[in-house]
C-alpha cells in the first residue's frame, strides 16, 4: 500500500486564517486607540478638567476651571453655567481643612455671586471659629444639574483630599441636565447615561460628539440661536405627580444618593447632605393641572372663593377653596388658595399642609416634592450619612413656620439672609457632628455681626440679586409675556450693576467703578467696602488695598493709608504702592524711607501691567531728586532731576530744582 503524504500547506493555511481573523478583530481597536492617542497629543478639544494649575507668589495652587461645565452642556445654543474660580492649595497643609460644596444653583448661590453665597459664608464662619486652621471651602455648585452630575463630580473631587463634602441636590431631578423631563438626555436609561459620563473622558468620544452637533446645526441652523434662558431651554414636558416619569426620577434620585454615600464610605470621607428649601407661602404653582370633567364646577368655586377673599372674608373663601380642592384633588391652585385663606385665619398647620400639597402638585417641577425630601433623609440616615436640616431652620425663621419671601428671592432660591442662615446651619451641624478635626483647638466665640462684617457683602450684591430676579420673573414661566425683560436704573449704583449684568463691564471693573462713585460723594467707608469685596475674591491682587489707601489719603488719614499701601505690597509686589509710600514719607520728611520706596518704584518689572505710566516715572525721578537734595546729596539730586527732564521736558519743577542746586553749588 502506498502511504499518502500530508499536504504541508494545510497547517500554514489554518495559521494564516487565524492570523487574518485576529487582525480583523484587532484592527478597529488599534485604529481607535491610535486616533485617541493622536487627539490627546494634539490637545484636541477644550479643557474639561475640574481644576487648572496656578502659581501664586511662588506657591502652587489648584483653581476651579470656569469652563468645566461644557463637559456636560455641549448642545448648540445652550446657556452654559460656569464655576467660580475658587483656589486651593496643591499640596494640602497640615493645618488645612478642605471642604467641597457640590450641588445645583442654590449651592452655586444664584442669583448672587462670590461673597454672598452659602459656601462663602460657611468659610467665613469656620475661619472665625477656628482661627488657627486654614479653612478652604471650594464651591463646585452649578445651575441646572441634578444628582446624576453631582454623583459624577463627587468621584472627581475625592481625588483632592477633601475633609468633608457638602451636597445640596434634589430640585433638578426633572429638568436638570440628564433629568427625566429634560431636553438634554441620553436615550437608554440610567446605565447608558453613566456610560456616557465615563466616555466623556475620551477625546475620541468628544470629537464624535462635536461632529454630531455640527451636523445637527447644518440641518437646523436655528438650533444654535436659542435666546431663551436656561430654565426654558431645559424643560421638555410637564410631569404629573405619581406619573411614570415622576416615579422614574424618584427611583433614580434614590439610587444616586445611595451611590454617593457608598463612594464616600469607601474613601472614608463624610458627606453632609442639606435638606431642601423652597418658597411655599408666597409663590403660587406654575402649572396646576385641572380635571376637565369638573372644570366648570371647579372654576365657579374658585371664583366664589376669590370674591370672598377680596372682601377679606377668609372663612367663606376657605370653604369655597376647600370644596374646589375636593372636587379636583389634583389641582395645585385650589390648594395654594386654600393655604392662603387658612393662613389669614391663623390655622397655620393646616395652611402649611395645603401649601405643601400645592407645591407637590405643581406639574412644572422646579421644586422638589416631599417624596424627594423624605427619600433624601431616609437614604442618608439608612447609610449612616449626615443631614443638615436647612428646611427646619428656615421654617423656624419664617413667620408661623412657613417659608416665604422673607428668606427666598422667588420660588426656589434663598436671598442673602437665607444663604447666611444656610451657612450658619451647616457650620453648626459640622461642628456638632464632629465632621472636621479641630486639633484640640477651642472654638472662638463669635456673633453673626462679626461674620457679616467679614463677608464682604455690599450694596453691589443686593442690587445684583434684585436686578437678576427682576430679569428672571419677567420671563416664562413667571409670565406669558413675549417681550424681552426690561430694567431702567434709577441711580448710579443700579446703572453700574446693570452694566455688569449686561456684560458691558467686568466684575472687578464694576466694583471699582462703584467704589469711585462712593468716593466722589464722600462715602469713603462704602468705597473701601467695595474694594474689600474684591480683595476677598482676589486675595493675591495688589489693587484693592492700593485703592483703600488712596481713599484714606483723600481723608488725610496718612497712617491708615500707609498701612493699606503696605498691605498692597504684601498681597502682590507692585511699583504703585512703592511710589505712593515714597511720596507720603517725603511729605513727612522721612527722607531715608522716601528714597528707599521711590527707588523700588523705579525698578523694572516683568509684568507690563504693573508698569508705572511714563509721567509718573518722570515725577518719581523728580521726587528722588528732591529727597536727595534735602539729604545734602546734590550730585544724586542733579542726576535724578536731569533724568526726570529727559523723560518729561515740560517738568518745570525739575528745572527749578536744578537751578537751586547750581546756586547752592556756587
Amino acid at each position: 500500500m502506498i502511504k499518502q503524504q500530508e499536504n504541508p500547506a494545510i497547517p500554514r493555511s489554518r495559521g494564516r486564517l487565524f492570523l487574518f481573523r485576529i487582525t480583523i478583530v484587532l484592527f478597529p481597536i488599534v485604529f481607535l486607540l491610535s486616533l485617541e492617542l493622536f487627539l490627546r497629543i494634539v490637545h484636541y478639544g477644550d479643557d474639561y478638567s475640574l481644576v487648572i494649575s496656578r502659581s501664586i507668589k511662588g506657591k502652587e495652587y489648584y483653581q476651579l476651571n470656569r469652563g468645566f461645565a461644557r463637559k456636560y452642556f455641549a448642545q448648540a445654543g445652550i446657556a452654559v453655567p460656569e464655576l467660580v474660580t475658587d483656589v486651593f492649595e496643591r499640596e494640602k497643609g497640615e493645618s488645612t481643612i478642605r471642604i467641597f460644596c457640590l450641588g445645583e444653583s442654590t449651592m452655586a448661590g444664584f442669583p448672587y455671586e462670590y461673597n454672598a453665597t452659602a459656601p462663602s459664608f460657611l468659610k467665613d464662619r469656620l475661619s472665625l471659629l477656628l482661627p488657627r486652621r486654614n479653612v478652604e471651602v471650594i464651591n463646585v455648585g452649578l445651575a441646572a444639574v441634578g444628582s446624576t452630575v453631582v454623583l459624577d463630580l463627587l468621584s472627581e473631587v475625592m481625588e483632592f483630599q477633601p475633609d468633608l463634602v457638602v451636597i445640596y441636590v434634589g430640585h433638578n431631578e426633572f429638568y436638570g441636565i440628564y433629568g427625566a423631563a429634560s431636553t438634554i438626555q441620553i436615550p437608554g436609561g440610567r446605565w447608558i447615561t453613566k456610560l456616557h459620563l465615563r466616555l466623556l473622558e475620551s477625546r475620541l468620544y468628544l470629537f464624535l460628539r462635536s461632529v454630531l452637533i455640527s451636523l445637527r446645526l447644518m440641518i437646523s441652523p436655528s438650533e444654535g440661536l436659542d435666546k431663551r434662558n436656561l430654565m426654558q431651554q431645559m424643560i421638555k414636558q410637564d410631569v404629573p405627580l405619581e406619573s411614570p416619569l415622576y416615579k422614574e426620577a424618584r427611583a433614580n434620585f434614590a439610587k444616586n444618593v445611595g451611590n454617593m454615600l457608598d463612594i464616600a464610605a469607601e474613601r472614608r470621607i463624610p458627606l453632609l447632605f442639606c435638606t431642601l428649601v423652597s418658597n411655599l407661602r408666597t409663590h403660587p404653582p406654575f402649572r396646576p393641572l385641572a380635571n376637565v370633567n369638573n372644570a366648570d364646577d371647579y372654576k365657579q368655586l374658585i371664583a366664589m372663593g376669590d370674591s370672598a377673599s377680596v372682601r377679606q372674608n377668609h372663612s367663606i373663601a376657605a370653604i369655597q377653596y376647600s370644596e374646589a380642592a375636593r372636587r379636583d384633588t389634583g389641582n395645585a391652585l385650589a390648594f395654594f388658595k386654600l393655604g392662603t385663606a387658612l393662613y389669614h385665619l391663623q390655622d397655620y398647620e393646616a395652611a402649611r399642609r395645603a401649601f405643601v400639597r400645592a407645591k407637590d402638585l405643581d406639574a412644572l417641577r422646579f421644586r422638589a416634592t416631599e417624596d424627594f425630601q423624605q427619600i433624601l433623609i431616609q437614604t442618608v440616615n439608612g447609610k449612616s450619612g449626615y443631614i443638615a436640616r436647612i428646611d427646619s431652620v428656615f421654617a423656624l425663621h419664617s413667620p408661623h413656620g412657613i417659608i416665604g419671601s422673607e428668606l427666598m428671592t422667588e420660588h426656589l432660591h434663598p436671598n442673602i439672609e437665607g444663604y447666611f442662615l444656610m451657612a450658619k446651619t451647616l457650620a453648626a451641624t459640622i461642628l456638632e457632628k464632629g465632621l472636621i478635626e479641630k486639633n484640640g483647638q477651642e472654638m472662638q466665640l463669635i456673633t453673626d455681626e462679626v461674620v457679616w462684617n467679614r463677608s464682604g457683602v455690599t450694596t453691589f450684591d443686593t442690587l445684583l440679586g434684585s436686578i437678576t430676579i427682576s430679569f428672571l420673573t419677567q420671563q416664562w414661566p413667571f409670565t406669558d409675556s413675549k417681550l424681552p425683560p426690561r430694567f431702567t436704573p434709577s441711580d448710579v449704583p443700579q446703572a453700574i450693576v446693570y452694566e455688569y449684568l449686561t456684560r458691558k463691564l467686568e466684575w472687578r471693573e464694576a466694583r471699582y467703578l462703584l467704589s469711585e462713585h462712593y468716593a466722589a460723594n464722600g462715602q469713603y467707608d462704602r468705597a473701601r467696602a467695595e474694594c474689600r469685596a474684591v480683595e476677598k475674591v482676589r486675595p493675591f491682587d495688589y489693587e484693592p488695598a492700593l485703592r483703600r489707601g488712596d481713599y484714606y489719603l483723600a481723608q488725610n488719614n496718612f497712617q491708615a493709608a500707609i498701612n493699606e499701601y503696605e498691605n498692597s505690597l504684601e498681597a502682590e509686589e507692585n511699583p504703585f504702592a512703592h511710589s505712593k509710600l515714597g511720596l507720603i514719607y517725603l511729605q513727612q520728611h522721612n527722607i531715608p524711607r522716601a528714597i528707599a520706596y521711590l527707588l523700588k518704584s523705579l525698578q523694572p518689572v516683568s509684568d507690563h501691567t504693573l508698569s508705572l505710566p511714563k509721567n509718573i516715572i518722570a515725577s518719581n525721578h523728580y521726587l528722588l531728586a528732591v529727597a536727595y537734595a534735602q539729604n545734602g546729596q546734590f550730585a544724586m539730586a542733579r542726576q535724578y532731576a536731569q533724568r526726570s527732564l529727559t523723560l518729561n521736558p515740560d517738568l518745570r519743577q525739575a528745572e527749578d530744582l536744578l537751578r537751586q542746586i547750581e546756586r547752592i553749588k556756587r
